[in-house]
């Protein structure tokens, strides 16, 4: 008898020694329950494993899926489960082998999920739902799926499942509402929750390998800031900016979106800052922008004209009546050239020609002149 011979009948008896019972592995699903992973993970070699209709019962050892079993009963072995070959040898039946054995109910399941978003400008967006899906069921999706399932050492309860899912669902969400302008959630919300059913089957597939039967989802602003939205113009100033260049140039250069979105914010009860506090400022930058610009061309006409040009400018520079940019009173000639508005004490610019200008413009809305803090 060869040496290795010998070693193989003395690891065979040590082996045997340690030899334990075989087990009948199988589970009884309750109504609602996902997955079930049997508790122990030292599994007699050679046991058997029960399978029931509409149940998959995955062996897993070393974070890999060695087998998917389906209706039936199998010996946990080689023969079976052909990824154990190179653990262990047949005639060590009964010694226990490092594996996990996780059931899967191959059934449909409605999962709820719902919470607070912000769209894109801010805007807290609620949504909430409820998802019927139905569990992986061709062998190649329950394997992908007890993967993803079992990527942690540890047990997952259908519970604890559920919840990985429903916070999958509400991160995903969010972030997709926040692709969206409020105005685009609340004139458009057919539409966005369309995409939103869309999307989320299409995530829940790719991602967990669950085939989504219907989905119920409704989103909503909440009524207090709906209402702030509206009473402020916000939502009009918006679809101006959208048709309108120069609105949408004022909004951007004076950050004007940001501004109102801080004030709405801060806003109690009936004190609703909106649009109305910016008007003379947006007037004062449209009119800027409908006077014709000089012009630099060759030739004494362009300069002559260029010339006639300022000097129609500074014909108008009488009737202009400087009002706060932020208040929208009027400035009396008293208090040209002040730092401060008398009426809601906001810092205030002057430009060389007589014109106001809100604290954080670099250049006159009117004429366009260069300021100085």
């Amino acid at each position: 008898m060869s040496f290795f011979d010998k070693l193989g009948r003395i690891g065979g008896k040590v082996a045997k020694a340690g030899a334990g019972k075989l087990l009948v592995i199988s589970h009884d699903f309750h109504p609602g329950e996902l997955v079930w992973e049997y508790p122990q993970r030292m599994i007699p070699y050679g046991s058997r494993i029960v399978v029931q209709p509409n149940q998959a019962a995955i062996v897993i050892r070393g974070g890999k899926v060695l087998a998917v079993l389906r209706q039936g009963e199998w010996p946990l072995d080689t023969a079976h489960v052909p990824g154990l070959r190179g653990v262990m040898q047949e005639l060590y039946e009964g010694v226990p082998i490092p594996v996990r054995i996780v059931f899967v109910n191959v059934t449909e399941k409605d999962i709820a999920f719902g919470g607070q978003g912000n769209s894109k400008d801010g805007v807290p967006i609620q949504y909430r739902g409820k998802i019927h899906v139905v569990m992986p069921e061709n062998d190649e999706d329950i394997k992908k799926f007890a993967l993803k399932i079992a990527a942690e050492d540890k047990s997952f309860t259908t519970e604890e499942l559920e919840e990985r899912i429903r916070l999958y669902i509400n991160d995903w969400v969010e972030s997709f509402l926040g692709s969206f302008l409020s105005i685009d959630v609340h004139q458009g919300k057919a539409r966005v929750k369309e995409l939103l059913r869309s999307q989320v089957a299409r995530e829940l597939q790719e991602n967990w390998y669950l085939r989504v039967k219907s989905i119920a989802v409704d989103v909503d602003i909440p009524e207090e800031w709906l209402r702030k939205l509206q009473e402020s113009g916000y939502f009009q100033m918006l679809a101006l900016a959208a048709t309108n260049p120069q609105v949408a140039q004022f909004m951007q250069q004076y950050d004007l979106q940001r501004r109102l979105m801080d004030a709405l914010a801060k806003a109690q009860g009936g004190n609703v800052v909106g649009l109305a506090a910016f008007l003379p400022m947006l007037q004062q930058f449209l009119q800027q922008a409908q006077q014709p610009q000089p012009v630099q061309a060759a030739g004494a006409a362009a300069v002559g004209a260029a010339a006639a040009q300022q000097q129609r400018g500074a014909g108008s520079q009488q009737s202009y009546t400087p009002r706060c940019p932020y208040c929208g009173r009027e400035l009396p000639p008293s208090l040209r050239g002040a730092g401060f508005c008398p009426f809601c004490g906001k810092r205030i610019l002057w430009c060389p020609r007589g014109h106001v200008a809100p604290a954080e413009a670099r250049f006159c809305p009117v004429c366009g002149a260069q300021l100085e803090a």
